[in-house]
């Protein structure tokens, strides 16, 4: 048994492949069928080649690069491969491939081609191969020179589709995908809108009100509510630039703190009193201090200490001095309080200075005082804003800030400048304006029943207040305009899961009503969402 190749030309057509294998040597060939191949327009020239080659004995073989062409063939059920992934092996595989032979006439070729394509029809009429699904029945007309090719394709069959088990699956998916989805509009994504526009009323009314702190709960007999006052307090210290100059003598200033490790009683010490440091220069106390005694457990000493302000016993720039860890106190020397008592400087002296220096001048002074005026009740008034309540009204006129202390330090530093001292306090008188509405609720419910406010407008006027006392009196002068009390949360509850018709009565009971509009979606809902969050409704 051999076996060969055949290698298809690109437009050779079924008729000269097959003859090309009936004269092959071989009983296998293999055909080499290359890209874009004539035969690759219909699954019937494969099939042909079946049919004539099993009746000639033959066992052909596909290998192609080209994915149609092997598609094709195996639906032909021809054995079809790709070069690439070619695992048989085949003896003189290179040896037994047919020559081509030389071209000859075209009217030699169409000759042998009818003769062919006739051979083939009746090889396979011999064998009583029908054709299968999809093949198209071959004949010849009389005519003998040049005898036409004609190709009739075949009837298809009509089959009973509706009634195979993938259709009825499919019909079956189609109608419970149409239940689900209305089931899903129906239920998950349907809702309703109610819009309703009730009927409004102007409402006014003025009169005198007041507050105080002694009642705890508004009056409505005597418009009278509950007041609250607040107070806060607040210090600052600002430099200002000196302009005027001096001959001055100054004495350095500090902090010191004295410390009693002698024993558990305190210890006075008068103004004046002197401390050394170790380099011998003299600090005295500027005013009478009394020292805590000592703490002893145990036999053990804790030392108690105060703080103290201390000034230079004489002017200069030697005394402005470093933090000093340990001061004596001279007027103790040669007694056992020598050493029980003594200071210490933490952050040092400064301010001692003899010369020429630059000094403030009366109108620097008066100057400095005015500004800090200013900024401490403007810091009053900011820090009192961010800091009370805000649901308390707090009206023009019902506050009060004052200076209460200036101090004016006429020492300069360094750089000419010396600081000033304030301390100022903010007092206020403030009532609830939920509790003045509702006063003014009370007496729009007694003309109107059943309403409440829909706009509120105040205008205040005449305010007095009594720090003192913790009162304020005003004027009130009231623009409103009522709508009836609506619970829309109330409502939605009541109309839940009925139908449009039980909701019109329900929206035609309530008072006031200028119109309304149901609005549902899916449109073939007849009952409302149980579900109050599906429920939306507007009031205007």
């Amino acid at each position: 048994m051999t076996d060969g190749k055949i290698f298809v030309e690109k437009d050779e057509d079924v008729a000269q492949v097959i003859e090309n294998i009936l004269s092959s040597e071989g009983d296998e060939v293999t055909l080499v069928i290359p890209k874009k191949s004539v035969l690759g327009r219909s699954v019937s020239n494969f099939h042909l080649i079946k049919r004539e080659a099993g009746a000639a004995g033959k066992k052909v073989f596909i290998e192609s690069v080209d994915e149609v062409i092997l598609a094709l063939a195996k639906a032909g059920k021809l054995n079809a491969t790709h070069p690439l992934f070619e695992l048989r092996r085949r003896v003189g595989a290179f040896s037994d491939i047919v020559p081509r032979e030389p071209v000859e006439k075209e009217s030699v070729i169409k000759e042998r081609m009818a003769a062919v394509r006739a051979k083939s029809m009746k090889g396979a009429e011999a064998h009583g191969e029908p054709l299968g699904a999809g093949e198209r029945e071959e004949k010849f007309t009389g005519e003998k020179a040049g005898r036409r090719f004609e190709v009739v394709e075949p009837k298809p069959k009509r089959r009973r589709w509706l009634f195979r088990p993938k259709t009825v699956l499919i019909i079956v998916a189609v109608i419970v995908a149409v239940c689900a989805a209305f089931w899903s509009m129906t239920t998950v994504f349907g809702h309703a809108t109610i819009s309703l526009n009730f009927q409004k009323k102007p409402w006014l009314y003025s009169n005198s009100f007041s507050a105080s702190t002694a009642v705890s709960k508004p009056d409505l007999a005597n418009r009278v509510l509950p007041a609250e006052v607040f107070t806060l307090n607040k210090n600052l210290t600002q430099f200002f630039p000196a302009t005027g100059q001096s001959n001055v003598s100054q004495k350095a200033i500090g902090r010191m703190t004295i410390f009693n490790a002698y024993s558990s009683a305190p210890q006075t010490l008068v103004a004046a009193t002197r401390f050394e440091t170790p380099d011998h220069k003299i600090f005295r106390l500027v005013n009478k201090i009394t020292v805590p005694g000592a703490k002893i457990n145990d036999g053990k000493i804790t030392p108690a200490s105060i703080d103290a302000p201390i000034a230079a016993d004489k002017p200069g720039s030697d005394y402005n001095v470093g933090p000093v860890s340990h001061l004596t106190i001279p007027g103790f020397s040669g007694t056992p309080r020598y050493d029980g008592f003594y200071g210490a400087i933490a952050s040092g002296t400064s301010g001692g200075y003899i010369g020429v220096k630059a000094v403030p001048t009366g109108a620097d002074m008066a100057s400095a005082k005015s500004k800090i005026t200013d900024l401490v009740k403007a810091s009053l008034a900011t820090s009192f804003l961010s800091a009370y309540p805000q649901d308390f009204k707090i009206l023009d006129g019902a506050s009060s800030t004052a200076v209460t202390r200036i101090n004016v330090n006429e020492n300069t530093d360094q750089n000419g400048n010396f600081s000033v001292f304030a301390e100022g306090g903010f007092a206020a008188v403030g009532f609830r304006v939920d509790d003045l509405k509702q006063i003014l609720s009370g007496y729009a419910s007694r003309d109107n029943p059943g309403s409440v406010f829909d706009t509120l407008d105040l205008n205040y006027s005449q305010v007095k207040v009594d720090f003192v006392k913790g009162t304020e009196s005003f004027y009130v002068s009231a623009n409103g305009v009522l709508k009836p009390a609506f619970s829309p949360d109330d409502f939605k509850s009541e109309i839940a899961g009925k139908s449009v018709e039980e909701v019109r009565s329900v929206i035609a009971g309530l008072g006031s009503l200028g119109d309304a509009k149901i609005s549902l979606w899916p449109v073939w809902l007849n009952y409302l969402p149980k579900n109050t969050d599906k429920i939306i409704v507007t009031v205007n």
